[in-house]
C-alpha cells in the first residue's frame, strides 16, 4: 500500500509538521510496509539536495499553484491521503476552501478513495481587534467539512476530541504528538535523586522566551536556593555571545554565565541528548494543550519533567505523577522546592512520566492504530460508519470523559 501525506512545508524548512509527517511515513514503513510519498501544499516549495539529513530518501512533489486543480493534478491516481491540516499552514488567515474543496472533489469521484485527516489545529479565537474574532465561525466550519468527508480522524488532544465527535461523532483516534528528537538512540539516563537541578528551555526561539518568562519566579527561586545546576537551552538561534538571544539575555540577569548551556541548531539526536541531561523542562503551555506541545512530549520521552505554568485542564497525566505545574506563587514555587530536595521525588516522577510516554504514545503505537485502520478501511471499502466508536491511547478507553481519566 502507498499513501500520500499532504503538508503545508516541509524539510529544508524547519517546520514541525512536515517532521511529524515524516516522521509517521518512516515509522509506517517500518512497522507495516506501507509506503509513503508527500506532496507539499507550497508551491514555493523546493528541495535543497537529494535525501534527507538521517539519510532517508522521500518523495517529494509540491502543488503547482494553491487551487483546486493545483492539488487534483498532484492527486491522479492516488487512493489513500493523509491531509496534515493546521488551516494556516495552508492559507495566511486560516480559511484554505482550496483544500477543503480538492478534498471533496477527490473523495467523491471514487469509492475507493480513502481520506484520513490529521487535525493538529482545529479553530481559532480572539479579541475583537483580532481577524480571529471574525473568521473562527468560517475555520470551524471548514474542520467540519473536513471532518464529515473523512474515513477517519486523528487528534492529539482530548478537547480536540470532544470538539471533534461535537461536530459529528465517528472514528477518531486520540495519540500525543509523539518524540521526534533522538529518544530512539537509547540515551542513558541519571534520575534526579535530589539537590541541583538542570533545567531546559527547548523549542523555537519565541517559545523558550515565553516559557522563561512564564517560570521567571520559580527560576529566580532556585537560584536564591543553590538548586540550579545548569540551564540547557537548545533550539534554533539559542546563543550567547556579545548578540545573545532573547532567553539568554533574560538568564544572565538571574544565572552566571557559566551555567547557561547552549544547544544551538542541534541535530534531533543532539537535541534529545541534551534533554536526557536535563531534570526539568520549563513550558508555556497550557495544560489542556500539553499532548500537541512536542517539546513537552520529547522532554517526556527523555526522561525529563514539563513544568506547566497551571494544571486546570490535566487529563491522563497528572500532577506530581508524571509532570510538574509551577503557577509563580509563593505556594507553588515551595512545592516544586520540596519535591526537588525530596530524595528520589523527581526521579519519581520523571520515571513516571517516561514510563507513561514509551507505553502509550511512542510513533509505533500510533502506527500500528493507523496500519489497522488503513486495513479494516481498505477491506470494507471507504463507506462512511456514523456508530461511535472509542478512541484509545494504548488500548485505554477515553470517551466518555466524565471524571479523570486512568492510564
Amino acid at each position: 500500500m502507498k499513501i500520500t501525506h499532504i503538508v503545508p512545508r516541509f524539510w529544508p524548512q524547519f517546520d514541525g509538521l512536515g517532521d511529524y509527517a515524516r516522521m509517521l511515513g518512516r515509522h509506517l514503513q517500518e512497522e507495516s510496509g506501507i509506503e509513503s510519498r508527500f506532496l507539499v501544499g507550497d508551491p514555493a516549495w523546493r528541495a535543497s539536495s537529494g535525501d534527507f539529513p538521517d539519510g532517508t530518501s522521500l518523495e517529494i512533489t509540491a502543488v503547482s499553484q494553491q487551487t483546486v486543480a493545483g492539488l487534483l493534478e498532484r492527486l491522479q491516481g492516488v487512493e489513500t491521503v493523509v491531509l496534515h491540516y493546521v488551516g494556516y499552514g495552508y492559507h495566511n488567515r486560516g480559511i484554505p476552501f482550496w483544500i477543503n474543496r480538492a478534498m471533496k472533489t477527490w473523495k467523491q469521484s471514487s469509492p475507493a478513495h480513502r481520506l484520513i485527516v490529521v487535525f493538529h489545529e482545529l479553530w481559532a479565537s480572539g479579541p475583537p481587534w483580532k481577524s480571529e474574532c471574525y473568521l473562527g465561525w468560517i475555520q470551524r466550519r471548514l474542520v467540519r467539512e473536513l471532518h464529515d468527508l473523512c474515513d477517519l480522524s486523528v487528534a492529539s488532544v482530548p478537547l480536540a476530541l470532544r470538539r471533534l465527535q461535537a461536530l459529528r461523532r465517528k472514528e477518531t483516534i486520540l495519540h500525543p504528538v509523539p518524540c521526534n528528537m533522538g529518544s530512539e538512540s537509547g540515551h542513558s539516563r541519571k534520575w534526579h535523586k535530589g539537590g541541583p537541578v538542570r533545567l531546559a528551555l527547548f523549542g523555537m526561539p519565541t517559545q523558550r522566551e515565553i516559557s522563561l518568562k512564564s517560570h521567571l519566579r520559580l527560576v529566580a527561586a532556585l537560584h536564591e536556593a543553590g538548586l540550579v545546576e545548569a540551564v540547557n537551552v537548545i533550539g534554533k538561534d539559542a546563543r550567547s555571545g556579545d548578540d545573545p538571544s532573547n532567553e539568554v539575555r533574560i538568564l544572565r540577569g538571574i544565572l552566571p554565565e557559566e551555567r547557561i548551556h547552549i544547544v544551538s541548531n542541534a541535530t534531533p539526536e543532539r537535541a534529545g541528548q541534551a534533554l536526557a541531561e536535563s531534570d526539568l523542562l520549563l513550558s508555556f503551555y497550557p495544560s489542556r494543550w500539553l499532548f500537541k506541545s512536542g517539546s513537552s512530549m520529547a522532554a517526556l520521552a527523555n526522561g525529563a519533567i514539563p513544568v506547566l505554568p497551571e494544571g486546570r485542564d490535566l487529563e491522563i497525566l497528572a500532577e506530581g505523577r508524571e509532570i510538574l505545574v509551577c503557577s509563580g506563587e509563593k505556594s507553588s514555587i515551595a512545592g516544586i522546592l520540596s519535591q526537588i530536595q525530596k530524595p528520589g521525588g523527581l526521579g519519581t516522577i520523571a520515571r513516571g512520566g517516561y514510563d507513561w510516554y514509551w507505553a502509550h504514545a511512542d510513533w509505533p503505537i500510533l502506527t500500528r492504530k493507523l496500519a489497522a485502520a488503513l486495513e479494516r478501511l481498505t477491506n470494507c471499502g471507504a463507506q462512511k460508519n456514523d456508530k461511535s466508536r472509542l478512541a484509545t491511547v494504548g488500548g485505554t478507553p477515553l470517551i466518555p470523559t466524565q471524571g479523570r481519566m486512568e492510564k
